[in-house]
């Protein structure tokens, strides 16, 4: 096996704070894909809107809304409404 291909095999387990001047990998930067309706709902989460705003602009009940965050909290890996709006902004999930 040649150095280089054995430096790219190496470098492929690291984390990224093992480089210099890159911060440490967490799982929530893995890549996250989400349905129209889960970008619709964080659109509307970084207009600051409810749960009930968000359930009647979208035509569905509040705890549809609740039951879908919750499911976008564990997709995205966060634990409340600003983190999944950061997470959402730094990975351009929506418009």
């Amino acid at each position: 096996m040649s150095q280089s291909r054995a430096l790219v095999r190496m470098s492929d387990q690291m984390t990224w704070s093992a480089w210099p001047g890159r911060r440490h990998r967490t799982a929530a930067d893995r890549t996250v894909r989400l349905t129209r309706r889960e970008r619709q709902i964080v659109t509307l989460l970084m207009e600051a809107c409810s749960n009930k705003e968000i359930a009647s602009r979208l035509g569905v009940k509040d705890q549809t809304v609740k039951n879908q965050l919750s499911a976008l909290y564990q997709k995205a890996r966060v634990s409340s409404r600003l983190g999944l709006v950061l997470f959402a902004q730094r990975h351009a999930l929506c418009e």
